[in-house]
């Protein structure tokens, strides 16, 4: 499957967003980051070593505005827009809230440039995926592949589903190609995963 952008929605420290650009051919890379430490890290880290890449600090929603971000203690892992469960924190207490600042929220479609396509889309955003997708309809269109973590469980209040995500992606050309575990309760059982998914 040819990709020639990366959109990386929720980038952290980047790490994903280094190793596809060591790995493949991207021409340009955006980075989305609302978390203002995480952004400045970005910024004077990861920024210097790659002059494809643009890093923008807003959260990816479904129509622009302002939010609250929920930081977590977990070097912001697990911060989010949305309250956080009970199920989250028994599973993971490490991940409890510790700051909550202001951010923006833009849709993708609203500032990515036309030149992008052929794109890798990956978005790691606690239970806003539905509203990521939401707002980026055109930009799906001119995606080759998704990479982006779902709850089986409910681990923000009102976030996003699995069957939600899997359901709206199908429904705009997407099939399932790879699934790779990313949070299991103390019991064993499955709550986080990243599903890859590629253009029928």
């Amino acid at each position: 499957m040819k990709v020639d952008y990366l959109i990386d929605v929720g980038a952290h420290r980047g790490i994903f967003s280094r190793e596809c650009l060591e790995a493949f051919n991207i021409k340009d890379a955006i980075l989305i980051e609302p978390n203002p430490i995480l952004y400045d890290y970005l910024v004077k880290q990861l920024a210097p070593k790659f002059p494809n890449l643009n890093i923008y600090k807003f959260a990816a929603g479904r129509q622009s505005g302002e939010s609250e971000l929920n930081i977590s203690a977990n070097d912001g892992l697990s911060s989010s827009i949305l309250k956080m469960t009970k199920l989250h924190l028994n599973n993971a207490p490490d991940s409890n809230y510790i700051l909550r600042v202001d951010v923006l929220v833009k849709t993708i479609d609203s500032v990515l440039p036309k030149k992008f396509k052929n794109i890798l889309l990956k978005i790691d955003v606690q239970g806003l995926e539905l509203d990521v997708l939401i707002g980026c309809i055109e930009v799906l269109k001119r995606t080759n592949v998704v990479l982006v973590e779902v709850s089986f469980d409910e681990l923000y209040e009102s976030g996003s589903s699995a069957s939600e995500v899997l359901a709206f992606l199908n429904n705009h050309g997407f099939i399932i190609f790879q699934i790779f575990p990313v949070f299991l309760s103390k019991s064993g059982r499955l709550l986080q995963a990243d599903l890859m998914f590629i253009r029928r």
